[in-house]
């Protein structure tokens, strides 16, 4: 940008970099502007600096001058902030810079599983898609199952199993690394599991068994704000309401009961049988009309399907050789990873389903469960 300022014009400093140097303090750095004899720098959590955070004066050698720290507990508690320069030199005040945005955190595409510790118990892991990196997310003095990451890339939701008749839904915070309850139904020994973000991350929807895991499942949807919960939908049987999950706009709900594989219409509580049988853990692709679900065949083993709900054709991704259950679409929706009890233990395959390549992720004496593949915070 530039400012005329009688017939001279000043051009406005430039910013080259910024970083993180600790957890409170953040370095902003710009291009050596050798003629300045002061420069004002402003931070802001508001691009259009209707509030300011910090405003900082350099005066004294400023022609040197090519970075400054701000440092405090508004750097610790946000996640993005503008920041803008301007210069004044012996002939004249530039105007402001192009505006700065500072990122603290940045989406990355990762895969989240639950891992089968030493002790018996799961924990949730985050890796790399192609399960390089990994870091344990939750410990291993509880099991920790279904994960779910919300559209925004900030949470995971799961569930903290206490026993096999005993649950809670949990969420991880992975801005401030912190695990917190979301319900306490294990204290009454009541079951829930598969929960998922609806797509505005206000609400989750889950399977709910009252008083035992035996018990007539339901499917129930919380308000995160409240932590209230309201019953979507009441099976007529313990074997209703398996893998409730969101359609991609969170009008309708795909699960599974006694008529096979069903889409629920929210409104309407109209239900339309997609697959009957034993159809189970439907997921929908990310931009494209087309779900991807585990089918039984001779009711012992399950092959993982793809259904175009558009033309209605089905297409076998992976044959029935053993149990392959709980995929998930890639971000873009080019890919899928699975579990597959193939092995005789359960591990993480995935399939380019552009290629048709496939690879095993995971390997081993141990089991590695419910993966789930999204963008989340780095």
């Amino acid at each position: 940008m530039i400012s005329t300022i009688g017939l001279t014009n000043v051009a406005s400093p430039i910013f080259n970099a910024f970083e993180f140097i600790d957890i409170d303090t953040l370095s902003i750095n710009w291009l050596l502007y050798s003629s300045a004899l002061a420069l004002r720098i402003d931070l802001s959590l508001n691009s259009d600096f209707s509030t300011t955070l910090a405003s900082s004066i350099i005066e004294v050698g400023a022609s040197s001058s090519t970075s400054i720290e701000f440092t405090g507990s508004y750097i610790e508690t946000s996640n993005t902030f503008y920041a803008r320069i301007k210069v004044k030199t012996g002939i004249g005040i530039s105007d402001w810079s192009d505006v700065l945005e500072i990122n603290k955190l940045t989406l990355v595409e990762k895969i989240i599983y639950c891992e089968q510790a030493i002790n018996g118990n799961y924990r949730l892991v985050k890796a790399n898609p192609d399960n390089t990196s990994k870091i344990y997310l939750t410990p291993d003095s509880y099991t920790s199952l279904h994960p779910s990451a919300s559209n925004d890339g900030t949470k995971i939701v799961f569930t903290k199993e206490y026993s096999a008749s005993k649950s809670d839904l949990m969420i991880l915070d992975l801005v401030t690394n912190t695990i917190t309850n979301l319900t306490n139904f294990a204290t009454n020994n009541n079951y829930v599991w598969n929960p998922s973000f609806n797509n505005d991350d206000t609400k989750i929807l889950y399977a709910y068994h009252a008083g035992s895991r035996s018990a007539t499942a339901v499917i129930k949807e919380m308000t995160i704000a409240t932590l209230s919960s309201a019953t979507l939908y009441t099976a007529s049987g313990t074997t209703d309401n398996i893998s409730p999950e969101y359609n991609t706009d969170n009008t309708k709900l795909y699960f599974s009961n006694t008529s096979g594989l069903v889409l629920f219409d929210i409104a309407t509580s109209g239900i339309t049988i997609i697959d009957a049988g034993n159809e189970y853990f439907a997921t929908q692709h990310p931009t494209q009309n087309k779900i991807i679900y585990s089918s039984s065949v001779g009711g012992i083993n399950y092959k993982l399907v793809e259904r175009d709900l558009d033309i209605n054709t089905v297409t076998e991704i992976y044959p029935a050789y053993s149990y392959n259950m709980f995929a998930r679409y890639s971000p873009d929706g080019n890919s899928v990873i699975w579990s597959s009890l193939e092995t005789g233990i359960w591990q993480i395959k995935k399939k380019n389903l552009i290629t048709n390549a496939i690879v095993n992720l995971t390997s081993g004496s141990v089991h590695n469960l419910y993966p789930e593949w999204a963008n989340i915070l780095e």
